[in-house]
């Protein structure tokens, strides 16, 4: 059914302004509820009754600490495609940030040293090199990051 006539269409919108009207009276005054036809009132969410407050924040720590072990799967994965031997290759246990190689010869120390500063050079530093051992961490520049 469609209304043609202008007289029906303002009928139709003034009955539906008068009904959104009288819905909504509860709303800003204070009526009788057993009188009136609708008795409740609308109810805000806690967005718009400003009772509601969200912080997120990021553990750091724990991201840090991620990326090292990711990076110590992906150091032993590469030191095997390239077949440079080692022994391990393990988050340190005195840093959580630093990353511990265990090279198996004096040889392969200086090959994982030039394979560190080569492949890894704007992420991963050299910290100290001990006998067959390798200490390496990421720059603080890209921790930061």
């Amino acid at each position: 059914m469609i209304i043609e006539s202008l007289k029906a269409r303002w009928a139709v919108i003034i009955i539906v302004l008068v009904v959104a009207i009288l819905w909504n009276v509860p709303n800003f005054m204070n009526v009788d509820p057993e009188k009136w036809f609708t008795k409740d009132k609308l109810r805000y969410g806690l967005d718009i009754q400003g009772g509601l407050h969200l912080v997120m924040g990021v553990d750091v720590e724990g991201v840090v600490r991620e990326k090292i072990a990711r990076e110590v799967k992906n150091i032993k994965e590469e030191l095997k495609k390239k077949n440079i031997a080692f022994q391990s290759v393990e988050v340190s246990s005195k840093d959580p940030t630093q990353i511990h190689i265990m090279e198996s010869s004096a040889d392969s120390a200086k090959t994982i040293k030039e394979f560190i500063e080569k492949n890894y050079a704007g992420v991963l530093q050299v910290l100290e090199q001990e006998g067959n051992a390798l200490d390496v961490r990421y720059y603080d520049s890209r921790i930061r990051q």
